[in-house]
């Protein structure tokens, strides 16, 4: 899943704490203390970090040599927890971790059409593609950038964040359409099979959410407006369905599926149209955000044991045993659904999506598992209920489901929000492994990842947000 948003340039020296004192982190001064197992990430990742570039690098697994540029599994989504953790402490070591990961992406840019664009991995054949995506390309990495710059104001980090959105807005397929007006498409690959996508990972809706996010850090005009040439290709592209709207997802040339999810469903799509519509406040765009919404609900699937609704994963000509499974976690399931829910409840006032926000986590309070003091879930559920092993990240598991019952609680402060979120953590931590230097890490069906979606990082993030 993907999405990689930012930039590259000649920074500014930093003096670099030598590799050697990662193990004196907790003597230094620090504002506030962290949670023992985000220090422990925090140690792992310390010992994982490659020097390069007058940085940092990190492998994607534990024991690998391949270094992504993507926010879903690679260096950016491990910088943005060491710039919250030095944002948190003070703690200058981490500062130093943060800075020098972004040093190496900014070694690793290639500039073009007045911009920058990042391989997808360091030292194998991809390293030779381009990837456009917000979790998986130029529009993640750029994005990261943008959060380093609005902490540390520092210009380097802007130059990097713009340069990856000019290199986007410059290879974006501009089209004409009397009933649209002017739209913009993406490949989400440059040159390797070029194919449009219109999701949060890798296409247009993830891409115009980052285009979004610099304009308003800017202001510049153009960013909004390429913003609205990706929603107008959008509503080209949506099926018109009764009074709903969704959107064919492709898999290659000639096979697509469609979803409710977030990552590569209707509810990342209708969540971008809904962020365009607070910006530019225009209604067209709202009309779309809820249309998905109304397809989202149509697709709701009622369960008679907890009284709540689920969503079936995917619906896939070629796959149709994926139409019997009910996924549990962020990139397909309830959590990133009732992303949208919970925006568009904020813009409307309408209690309809609150209400299946709950219903929503009503059916997931009613599948967790209790384990020790805390909380898992199955990763996908059948007709029958059976349920497939249980995950631990942002993207499949109880991170991401613990990160949607928080978002719950701060929007209704219900209790019952705030415990299953806590019991997501305490399970979290129950599974953590400790690594030989005293760190932590966690295991994704036999791996240890390092990045945001699908791994450490992305634990350590949820588990801070909850601490907060």
């Amino acid at each position: 899943m993907c999405l990689k948003i930012l930039a590259i340039a000649i920074v500014l020296m930093l003096v670099i704490t030598p590799f050697g004192l990662a193990s004196n982190i907790n003597q230094l001064s620090t504002e506030q203390e962290l949670d023992l197992h985000v220090e422990g990430a925090l140690k792992w990742l310390i010992d994982k970090a490659i020097p390069a570039e007058n940085g940092f690098k990190w492998p994607h697994l534990e024991n690998d040599d391949h270094y992504y540029t993507s926010l879903y599994e690679g260096t950016p989504g491990i910088c943005l927890l060491f710039l919250k953790a030095y944002e948190i402490t003070g703690n200058e070591t981490y500062l130093n971790y943060a800075e020098g990961g972004m040093r190496w992406l900014m070694s690793l840019a290639v500039e073009e059409k007045e911009g920058y664009k990042w391989p997808h991995v360091e030292n194998s054949f991809l390293r030779w593609t381009y990837w456009t995506g917000l979790y998986e390309g130029t529009a993640g990495i750029g994005s990261i950038f943008l959060d380093f710059y609005k902490v540390l104001d520092n210009d380097t980090y802007l130059e990097y964040a713009e340069g990856a959105a000019r290199w986007l807005i410059n290879i974006g397929k501009i089209g004409h359409l009397s009933s649209f007006g002017t739209t913009c498409r993406w490949p989400h690959i440059q040159w390797f099979f070029p194919i449009p996508q219109i999701d949060v990972i890798s296409g247009s809706a993830g891409i115009g959410l980052f285009l979004l996010k610099i304009y308003e850090v800017t202001e510049n005009e153009i960013y909004l407006k390429y913003a609205k040439f990706a929603g107008n290709s959008l509503m080209k592209n949506a099926k018109h369905i009764d009074d709903c709207y969704t959107w064919d997802n492709y898999i290659g040339i000639f096979r697509s599926f469609i979803s409710s999810g977030f990552s590569h469903g209707t509810s990342g799509v209708g969540y971008f149209f809904a962020e365009l519509y607070k910006i530019s406040k225009e209604t067209k765009y709202l009309e779309y955000a809820e249309g998905a919404a109304r397809w989202i609900i149509k697709d709701s699937v009622n369960d008679s044991q907890s009284g709540g609704v689920k969503w079936r994963e995917v619906y896939r000509t070629d796959r149709p045993d994926d139409a019997k499974l009910f996924d549990t976690g962020w990139c397909y399931g309830p959590p990133g659904i009732c992303d949208l829910f919970i925006d568009l409840y904020k813009i409307t006032n309408n209690p309809e999506y609150l209400k299946y926000s709950e219903l929503a986590a009503k059916w997931l309070m009613h599948i967790a598992i209790p384990e020790g003091e805390g909380y898992k879930w199955p990763r996908h559920l059948t007709e029958n209920g059976d349920g497939q092993s249980a995950d631990v990240t942002i993207c499949h598991g109880a991170a991401g489901i613990g990160e949607s019952f928080l978002d719950m609680y701060n929007l209704t402060k219900e209790p019952i929000y705030l415990e299953y979120a806590n019991g997501a953590a305490e399970w979290l931590k129950q599974v953590a492994i400790k690594d030989n230097d005293g760190g932590y890490k966690w295991d994704t069906y036999g791996e240890c990842h390092t990045g945001y979606s699908i791994g450490t990082s992305g634990i350590a993030l949820f588990l801070i947000e909850l601490g907060e």
